[in-house]
């Protein structure tokens, strides 16, 4: 009984370790599979640009509008967008972030059903990013400072915000962005199809977001400060160097400064990084568990067959059938790795959810995984 409890064991943790890796393996070619996302992300390049410090209250709007006309004019620039994130809370959440309301009443929005987030951006932000806008229309040069503030809404947005109206219905419709005594008040002027922000080893799961234009959003509503634009490009050949950009920035914005530049394939790889090395870390020590199960059933049978040599011997002398004595010894065999393969399974099952809500990147273990 000590073998065959060894060896159970070493079943059971066989298959928790190998369902977590074949999991974890689903989970990063899910994530890894970008086309998924619902925007372009090859042939992007992301400059991180802190504006220069200003009095004025439309630091964010002039500095957009800068860099929007000076990339226009610049040759290897083929494509450009600028945008800025701000944090949404519910209108019952008020004494933190940018407030969001719908038709200007607190109570039309939920905490629950708040977008994550608000982007602001510029002309071009949805051409460049190729996020397709399935009624109404995009962010515009047209919505300028002097003019309504305009914003985009993602079909997700819509639902979430008018639950019970169809989501072309919205356009026309106005969310307000308050922050302290600031509000400002913007005019839904098109629908965006839902897009992937971080690919996961969950899944991934869209995030619902409001668009107001770069051009019309007060500073105060980001929180104050100068924060960081950012502007993201196509290059025509070859991308520009850290020093060229930074020569053609603070061209355009005396005094800026560039913080960080990578390319949109380099933010995606680095998400799904962690999930690749939890995948390599289960996958080596699911490799060792297996080779020490196959050692162990390949010496367990060995040793029952050697224990009962004789017994064999004298089954065969008296005519036993041969496939009853392999039966014989093959049978509490498979009794072991029927009962190690249960417990593991269900081990594996609860370990798999364990361990995902504890933030490792393990993935679903179900059926399929398990087989």
């Amino acid at each position: 009984r000590g073998h065959d409890l060894l060896l159970g064991g070493q079943i059971a943790l066989a298959l928790i370790l190998v369902a977590a890796s074949a999991g974890t393996l689903r989970s990063f070619s899910h994530a890894s599979d970008f086309e998924r996302l619902g925007y372009r992300w090859e042939g992007l390049t992301n400059v991180f640009i802190s504006p220069p410090a200003t009095e004025t209250a439309t630091q964010t709007a002039d500095a957009a509008g800068r860099l929007a006309r000076s990339a226009s004019a610049y040759e290897r620039i083929e494509g450009h967008s600028t945008s800025r994130s701000l944090s949404l809370v519910g209108a019952d959440r008020a004494d933190r972030g940018t407030t969001l309301r719908v038709g200007g009443h607190p109570e039309a929005v939920a905490g629950a059903s708040v977008p994550q987030s608000a982007v602001a951006v510029g002309p071009g932000y949805f051409d460049l990013n190729e996020i397709p806008i399935v009624a109404g229309r995009p962010i515009t040069a047209g919505d300028a400072p002097g003019t309504d503030p305009a914003a985009v809404v993602s079909l997700d947005a819509a639902r979430s915000l008018w639950p019970d109206r169809a989501p072309e219905s919205v356009i026309g419709e106005v969310v307000e962005l308050a922050r302290g005594d600031l509000r400002t008040t913007y005019t839904v002027v098109g629908l965006a199809r839902p897009v992937v922000l971080v690919p996961t080893a969950e899944g991934n799961r869209t995030a619902s977001r409001i668009y107001p234009s770069i051009l019309q959003t007060p500073d105060a509503l980001y929180g104050g400060g100068p924060g960081t634009l950012l502007l993201r490009v196509a290059a025509s050949g070859v991308p520009p160097t850290r020093q060229e950009w930074s020569a053609w920035v603070v061209g355009a914005l005396p005094g800026a400064a560039i913080s960080e530049i990578n390319t949109m394939e380099e933010v995606l790889r680095q998400w799904v990084q962690p999930v690749a090395a939890v995948g390599t870390v289960l996958g080596v020590l699911s490799l060792l568990v297996l080779a020490l199960v196959v050692i162990g059933i390949y010496g367990t049978v060995s040793y029952r067959i050697a224990s009962i040599r004789r017994d064999i011997g004298i089954r065969l002398a008296l005519g036993a059938d041969s496939r009853r004595v392999v039966g014989a010894v093959v049978r509490p065999i498979l009794r072991v790795v029927t009962w190690g393969t249960g417990t593991g399974a269900i081990l594996a099952i609860a370990s798999g959810r364990i361990l995902a809500s504890g933030g490792v990147p393990v993935g679903p273990t179900g059926a399929t995984t398990l087989v």
